[in-house]
């Protein structure tokens, strides 16, 4: 094999490779190690090339049936999992402009700030809440702001000035 390495080579090679493929793992790998050994360099480039796309790499055909579930069970999952995420982003989006919408409606106007940290929200509880306090809210700032409990704390009486005491002796 070392002057070989045109089509039919290959063919060789890659036959070597899927009989190896039977045998006992111990004995798999000391066999796959001599078939290299008597390989040119122009053929090992040729694997290397080929191992570089899977499809070319010699498989049995039951090692392929599994190798194509596994892969068609990783898509599935791959795009439920992207169904998932694109849904909730799209809520998240809707929620973000109801939100904008409803504040410019009541004649509030939100800062680019404002609307900046609006769209970087993609909790939807929060984006609830939000729309919720924006329907009574008089500035988008008490929209945009911390969950309250209904009460709303009262303000502070201002301090009074303390009298002087007596220096203590």
């Amino acid at each position: 094999m070392q002057h070989r390495h045109g089509p039919r080579a290959r063919a060789v090679v890659e036959r070597a490779f899927e009989l190896t493929e039977r045998l006992p793992r111990p004995l798999r790998g000391a066999q796959q190690r001599a078939i290299l050994s008597v390989l040119s360099e122009r053929m090992l480039a040729l694997l290397r090339e080929a191992s570089m796309n899977p499809d070319k790499i010699p498989e049995t055909p039951a090692a392929r049936k599994l190798r194509l579930f596994l892969e068609s069970q990783g898509r599935k999952k791959g795009r439920a999992e992207g169904e998932a995420k694109g849904r909730a982003e799209g809520e998240a989006k809707g929620r973000q402009e109801a939100l904008v919408t409803l504040l410019r409606a009541r004649g509030l106007s939100p800062s680019q700030d404002d609307e900046a940290r609006i769209r970087a929200c993609a909790d939807t509880a929060k984006l609830d809440r939000w729309i919720a306090q924006a329907a009574t809210a008089t500035t988008v700032r008490e929209a945009l702001g911390a969950k309250t409990s209904g009460a709303r704390a009262r303000p502070r009486a201002p301090r009074r000035a303390r009298p002087a005491s007596a220096p203590r002796s």
